[in-house]
């Protein structure tokens, strides 16, 4: 928990980049994710919402471009570019996908490989100690298995990928939630 939470707090002070900087990061985040391949399904109507990027420089140097994924299905869905300070790019995409109002699938891919592919029910008990978060969530109005969902995918990417991965995917979803996620984290769930 310790550790969503200050992932939390790095966002927060992260320095937002606009103008030419955040228009050559957005070209370059649409590079990597066009060598690495995103998995939305274009023929179903997903996209990459490109005009919509955003970009911001955490304190350690580190740049996250974050892109909604929309269409289709998904909701709450958003690839996510980080650039290390050292110029290293890593490529994350959480994919949550709307089969009924009380369930959907959820997808988190790091760097090409999938972490994460489950289909999610509202009644879905919490894991990993993740249960007052999900209250938290469920009590802002979020769908209950977007919630669920959003916390099974990132708690894999914060275990799975020794950190690396968990900014990104915090990122991601506080990007398409908007500030419940932050909310959730700072009330001491």
């Amino acid at each position: 928990m310790g550790q969503l939470a200050g992932t939390n707090e790095t966002l927060e002070q992260a320095e937002q980049i606009e103008g030419a900087e955040a228009e050559s990061y957005i070209e370059q985040a649409l590079g990597e994710a066009e060598s690495t391949g995103t998995h939305v399904r274009a023929e179903e109507g997903e996209t990459v919402a490109v005009t919509d990027g955003r970009v911001s420089r955490l304190e350690d140097g580190t740049t996250l471009v974050v892109f909604p994924l929309v269409g289709g299905a998904l909701t709450s869905s958003a690839l996510t570019v980080s650039f290390s300070a050292d110029g290293e790019a890593y490529v994350h995409e959480i994919l949550l996908r709307e089969i009924s109002s009380t369930s959907g699938s959820v997808e988190f891919w790091s760097g090409g490989d999938k972490l994460v592919d489950q289909v999610v029910e509202s009644d879905m008990p919490s894991t990993q100690g993740w249960s007052e978060f999900i209250n938290c969530l469920n009590n802002s109005g979020a769908a209950a298995w977007v919630v669920t969902a959003i916390t099974i995918a990132c708690s894999v990417a914060c275990a799975v990928t020794a950190g690396t991965a968990c900014i990104a995917c915090i990122a991601a979803a506080a990007g398409t939630t908007g500030g419940v996620i932050g909310y959730c984290i700072n009330e001491g769930w």
